[in-house]
């Protein structure tokens, strides 16, 4: 998510973004492992 280089924080704004962005996306991947093994495991004890 880019945010466009209007305000006057410009680069700051831009940093803080990306910076966001990367947590979501480390958080995002750390809670599809886990689903993604917690509905392996319920298959595999099927």
């Amino acid at each position: 998510m880019l945010v466009p280089n209007t305000n006057p924080l410009g680069n700051d704004t831009i940093v803080s973004a990306d910076v966001t962005t990367a947590a979501m996306r480390r958080r995002r991947r750390r809670a599809g492992i886990a689903v993604t093994a917690h509905l392996y495991t319920h298959r595999v004890r099927k």
